[in-house]
């Protein structure tokens, strides 16, 4: 009986040992509840497809979400695997807490099917792989249709019709206003675009190595912007608004154009009628150019001690097969070669622009100086 007891004893111990299952961390930066349901999803199948993984989902809002990290990463207890904004890198990389990942890289059947501007953007600190993107944003421009037809009025196509649509549209009695003002976390990137614009640059310096910002056309480009807001053409609160409260005052009826990244078409789809809103290629500048930020976000991994296993949820995720199905959610400029071919991107009105944007020669993309770590601290001012 006693030796009986003690096999069960040791079987149960192998048993455990042999099921027990691996728990790794994974943060979720810029969430809503569509967006963390669908990523779910994913996780699912990646615990399906691996049995002896489990997957802990932490999601944070996005405009606590830099400080939540950074504070988990000084507390000695990082994520695992994090979803990494680009102005991020830096920062972490230069810390020396994030994965290096060209030993991954080196035989990793997945790279080539990656388009040149997602294999220069994994290099984006040091020409180091800290990062595999999972798509890049570009912003477009989003309007009320209803509101443009009801006072007659034509899409803007410059900046100078904009200014007009914009206060045309402002309705004070309605609770309409014809755009808004960013003054929360992330509020940097439309105060450059309308600097950029009178500037005829998105550089910030000239080939002397004299700051571009202290100049005029800079300063006009700033009032510009301002003025929204000084003349009552965006909603008073909107000087304390980030992401989500801009995209719901627009499809609450609130704003009637934003430019915003391509996955708020989801969002629109989900809570406006169909046909009464439309999306467009960003307004013209004074110059007869526009200049676009091309950001992305991608897959980072923390040093855990869980590397390797890690690397799989990571691999995973930015496989082909799992990676399209992401960007294609979220309506991402895609990251991979096919997607290029994909009809999902031009048999659809609203993504068709995201094309025509590319393609216009018009339209400028750059980089921001994602290689400074300070620039993460910068943007979330």
């Amino acid at each position: 009986m006693r030796k009986l007891l003690i096999l069960a004893i040791l079987l149960s111990f192998l048993l455990t040992f042999v099921f027990a299952k691996t728990t790794i961390r994974f943060m979720e930066v810029i969430t809503s509840p569509d967006r963390t349901k669908f990523l779910k999803g994913l996780l699912s199948e990646f615990e399906k497809r691996n049995p002896d993984i489990e997957v802990e989902l932490i999601s944070v809002p996005w405009d606590q979400s830099y400080e939540k990290l950074m504070s988990m990463v000084v507390a000695g207890s990082p994520p695992d695997v994090v979803e990494m904004p680009e102005k991020w890198v830096a920062r972490f990389a230069s810390m020396g807490k994030l994965v290096n990942l060209e030993k991954y890289l080196e035989d990793w059947p997945e790279l080539n099917k990656f388009v040149e501007p997602a294999l220069k953007a994994m290099r984006v600190y040091k020409n180091e792989p800290y990062i595999i993107p999972y798509g890049f944003y570009i912003r477009i421009m989003f309007y009320r249709k209803d509101w443009l037809e009801e006072k007659g009025l034509p899409v803007p196509q410059t900046t100078d019709e904009f200014i007009e649509v914009v206060r045309k549209l402002t309705d004070p009695s309605k609770g309409r206003f014809g755009t808004y003002i960013r003054g929360a976390v992330g509020g940097w990137d439309t105060i450059k675009y309308w600097i950029s614009e009178y500037l005829g640059t998105a550089e910030y310096f000239d080939e002397e190595g004299k700051c571009l910002l202290r100049k005029p056309e800079a300063a006009e480009g700033l009032k510009t912007y301002v003025s929204f807001y000084k003349n009552g053409w965006a909603p008073p609160e909107s000087v304390n608004w980030g992401y989500n409260e801009i995209v719901a005052g627009f499809y609450t009826g609130v704003v009637g154009i934003i430019f915003q990244d391509p996955e708020v078409i989801g969002t629109c789809k989900k809570h406006m009628e169909e046909g009464t809103w439309m999306v467009a290629k960003l307004p013209i500048g004074p110059h007869g150019k526009t200049f676009v930020k091309l950001g992305f976000g991608g897959w980072s991994m923390f040093k855990t001690g869980k590397e390797d296993v890690a690397w799989k949820l990571v691999s995973f995720l930015a496989s082909e097969e799992i990676g399209m199905k992401w960007e294609k959610y979220l309506n991402l400029v895609p990251a991979y070669k096919k997607a290029l071919e994909d009809p999902f991107y031009m048999e659809d009105p609203y993504r068709k622009v995201l094309v025509e944007e590319l393609n216009d020669p018009r339209y400028e993309f750059y980089f921001e100086p994602w290689y400074l770590p300070e620039w993460a601290e910068f943007f979330q001012k």
